[in-house]
């Protein structure tokens, strides 16, 4: 589900006495007629939203929805008379899934600043059920290290006989949510392509091994995507999402150890007098060859002067 935008204060434009859509294939004609009752409306840039809900949804937040398809609306000035018709096709994003969904025409405006309001809503009673490829029957998965054995008792393309389908491929996600349909957000963890499948075709007993990828850190939510390349790339067609959320350790943080620097010996000095009171420096040495060097030396390391002795004879 999308929250899009916020109600105005004061409705610059209205929706007219007709609007509708009308599905063909991957595309969807939009066509609605307006009734401008503000001078600000050409203040704002104009669109036409397609939503769906499922079907009896809590109705009172319509933009709580998926979006399906999207045009921009012309300058309210260049539809010349109140009902002037807009009609438009564009790319339709049918919701995943093959339940039931309302479907409702939204009017919204942008402001300059980027803010988004919708300025009217109309409803459509009768639901749709949108006939795409879809899972059918048991799912089951087994995951061993970072090996996963995928199993699925059928797929189906309700479709016309005469309907191929696009290239449809199995994907399994770790999202950040339960998936509902529409967008999604989450890291991809394996995927296959499994090829075309013809309308009222189906296939059975489908077992798949894969490696999968580095799933992210936390809680996540494992669900395993049908998808269908279209001409805009791959949209998802119906969705399982496993009972068992994916759980993650972070990775510890890695603490490096203290670098410990060895300590450079200093000499210390020593201070000596000699007879005349002449100070001598005397140096400690911290390594073994300084101190074999002391040792072989015959100088003193200081000299004293003997005191003299009171005797009949010389001194010596």
């Amino acid at each position: 589900m999308q929250n899009q935008a916020n109600t105005p204060k004061v409705k610059a434009v209205q929706f007219g006495s007709s609007y509708g859509y009308r599905f063909n294939g991957d595309n969807v004609e939009l066509n609605a007629s307006f009734r401008v009752l503000s001078d600000a409306a050409p203040q704002f840039l104009w669109a036409l939203q397609l939503r769906a809900c499922p079907f009896n949804a809590n109705l009172a937040e319509p933009l709580a929805s998926v979006l399906v398809a999207e045009a921009t609306l012309p300058p309210f000035s260049t539809l010349a008379a109140i009902d002037t018709p807009f009609y438009q096709t564009t790319t339709a994003t049918p919701p995943a899934g093959s339940a039931e969904f309302n479907l409702y025409l939204i009017l919204v405006a942008k402001d300059s600043d980027g803010n988004t309001e919708s300025h009217d809503i109309v409803f459509f009673d009768n639901p749709e059920r949108f006939m795409q490829p879809r899972f059918s029957g048991q799912i089951s998965h087994q995951i061993t290290g970072d090996n996963l054995r995928l199993s699925v008792a059928a797929l189906e393309n309700p479709r016309d006989p005469a309907n191929l389908s696009g290239t449809l491929s199995l994907e399994l996600w770790a999202n950040t949510e339960p998936y509902t349909g529409g967008n999604f957000k989450g890291a991809p963890l394996a995927g296959i392509v499994i090829g075309h499948l013809a309308g009222q075709e189906n296939w059975l007993d489908l077992v798949y091994d894969f490696t999968l990828a580095e799933p992210p850190a936390g809680h996540s939510q494992l669900v395993l995507m049908l998808r269908e390349w279209t001409g805009n790339g791959y949209t998802t067609r119906d969705y399982f999402n496993f009972a068992l959320p994916l759980e993650v350790a972070p990775e510890p943080t890695h603490i490096p150890e203290p670098v410990i620097t060895p300590k450079t010996s200093i000499p210390t000095q020593e201070k000596t007098s000699t007879a005349k009171g002449t100070p001598v420096i005397k140096q400690k040495e911290s390594s073994k060859k300084a101190k074999s060097a002391a040792k072989g030396s015959k100088r003193p390391s200081s000299t004293k002067t003997p005191p003299a002795r009171s005797s009949k004879g010389t001194t010596k």
